[in-house]
Parts: C-alpha cells; structure tokens; sequence
C-alpha cells in the first residue's frame, strides 16, 4: 500500500470514528431526555476527550439537533430528532395504507400507480404498481429523487404549500433542461393555482419525455402534504378524456388514504 492508500484509508477511518462518537452522544443526551448533560458528564459518561464532546456538540447545535439550557448550562436534544423520527414512523403508515389502494388502481387502469413522499425540494418514490398487462416501462424506481416542480406528485405536493414556500423550494432546486413548458416560476405558480382549482396535478412529458402522469395530494389532519399518488402512461394512452377519468380516481383514493392516515 502506498501513502497515498494509507492516508485515504486512515481519513476513512477518522470519518467512521467520528460518526460512531456523535452517535453515542446522540445516545446519552436521548437517555437524560429535558434534564440533559453538561460536557463534564458528557466526558465522563461517554470516556471521550472534553475537547472531541465539545467539537461535536458544538457541530450538532449548529445543525439544530442540540440546543443548551441558559440557567443549567446543560445539553439536551431539540425535538429535530423527534420529527425524523415521526416522518419515518408516518412514512411506513403510509406505505401500509396506501400500497392496496395503488395495486388496486394499478390493476384497474392498467397503468403505473406511484406513491412518493417529499424531502425537501424533492420527492421520493416509496412505492411503484405496475398492472400485468402494461408493457411500457418507465425509470422511475422506489427510492429514487425526482424535483417536485416538474413532477405531477411534486406540483400535487406543491399546491398544498403557501406561495413563499413553493418560492423558496423553487429556489434551491437544481432545475434540468427539460422542465415545464416555459420554465419559469410564474408559470409554475399558474400551474399549482389550476391544481388548487382541480384538486389533481398534470405532469406533460416533463419529467420524462413520452410519459404523462396525474397526481393528488395525500394530507394530513392539519392539511400538510404527507405524500402524493398518480398514474402514469405513455403519452398515446393517456388523452385528455384519460386525464379526467384518471383524475377522479386518483381525487377519490388520494382522499381515502388521507382519511385513513388521519384516524
């Protein structure tokens, strides 16, 4: 191995250290809850430098995952942890409620149903139903990133939020060459407004070339957007008249689901 080797594999190592570090403090502030720790007892409970606890506590409040009491001058977790850990809970209701209702959908249009969920300025595919007969095959695959502006279940997800939200993720979304027609934000704001109007969202070849896709929102109790559903179909099956027969199944399951969601 030359040095070259050895100094990448000692960085990877130094990585995986401070990963398993961070965790276990991560770990003993989650055990002491509201009380929380000082760095001393951090120190001595954790058997780590005061200067290594300091280093990724410090990191840690500036991610928002740790905050410091005024009056104790103790370390405690912020309720960041709490929300990831409600998402992943939410994600997985999610999925065993919705995943019958896109099987069923699937098997009864023929097409592609998909299920995804937002992060960020994107959204994720957490589930994909395809029916025995379709043989067109689309890229999409579960787990896979995809913008919200240019997708149906994206626009879908979009219409749900005010308008300086829809801005702000506009913003940080690294837009491809192909978009929307026109491409600009005031023309995706006409295009939420009309969701909004509808209750579905289109995407028109934009996310990828041949595919047209219709979408709905799923929300929660506080109408937040938890996740979207659609169909998808090549662009020769899918006509206008299949877009308003698609968008009230797609309204009506997107509907039920949320209702169950909410229970």
């Amino acid at each position: 191995m030359n040095q070259k080797d050895e100094l990448s594999v000692e960085k990877a190592n130094t990585n995986v250290q401070s990963v398993e570090r961070t965790f276990l403090l991560l770990e003993l502030l989650a055990e002491k809850g509201v009380s929380g720790l000082s760095i001393a007892s951090l120190v001595q409970k954790s058997g780590l430098h005061k200067s290594t606890v300091h280093r990724l506590i410090s990191t840690m409040m500036s991610m928002g995952y740790v905050t410091q009491d005024e009056e104790s001058r103790h370390y405690m977790l912020t309720l960041k942890t709490f929300e990831i850990g409600c998402r992943i809970v939410n994600s997985l209701s999610l999925l065993s409620i919705a995943r019958p209702y896109l099987n069923s959908l699937s098997q009864t249009s023929g097409e592609v149903s998909h299920l995804v969920i937002p992060e960020g300025e994107s959204i994720i595919y957490a589930y994909k139903a395809d029916s025995h007969t379709n043989t067109f095959r689309m890229s999409s695959r579960e787990g896979v990133r995809a913008p919200m502006y240019c997708t149906g279940v994206g626009k879908a997800i979009l219409s749900t939020l005010d308008d300086q939200e829809i801005l702000q993720i506009w913003n940080r979304s690294k837009r491809k060459d192909r978009t929307f027609e026109g491409g600009s934000f005031s023309q995706l704001m006409d295009q939420i407004r009309q969701v909004r109007i509808r209750g579905y969202a289109l995407d028109n070849e934009e996310n990828e070339p041949g595919v047209r896709c219709v979408a709905a929102p799923i929300v929660n109790q506080e109408k937040a957007a938890v996740g979207a559903i659609s169909i998808s179909a090549p662009v020769m099956r899918m006509d206008n008249q299949k877009i308003l027969e698609y968008a009230q199944h797609i309204k009506h399951v997107a509907h039920s689901i949320s209702v169950q969601m909410s229970h």
